[in-house]
């Protein structure tokens, strides 16, 4: 699992525990100073020497890719706006069952 923070405190985190190992601690202390598992010291050391500094550069966290294309969106966005009975709906209530049956209705 990814630890929390921001990707430039993630990489300035790798980067205190490398320099940690170059000035002589072992991997078993780099853990224990910043509370990881020692398989993620050893492949931070790896990645060091595999491929620099430039190997521990933290990668921007995408998710999972959307479902609905930018076309979908914005015509659901449209269908939202004009209202639920003008999607065929008995009520102005928009409820998450509904918008689940437009969504699926459009993307059929």
């Amino acid at each position: 699992m990814r630890p929390s923070g921001s990707a430039a405190a993630l990489e300035a985190r790798l980067l205190r525990a490398v320099s940690l190992l170059a000035e002589g601690l072992s991997i078993a202390e780099v853990a224990r100073r910043f509370g990881v598992d020692r398989s993620s010291v050893k492949r931070w050391k790896r990645a060091m020497f595999a491929g620099g500094i430039e190997a521990l550069a933290a990668r921007p966290n995408l998710g999972r890719r959307p479902l609905l294309s930018v076309e979908q969106k914005s015509e659901l966005a449209r269908i939202v706006r004009e209202g639920p009975r003008a999607a065929g709906f008995a009520t102005e209530l928009w409820t998450l069952p509904r918008l689940v049956k437009v969504i699926r209705e459009r993307s059929e």
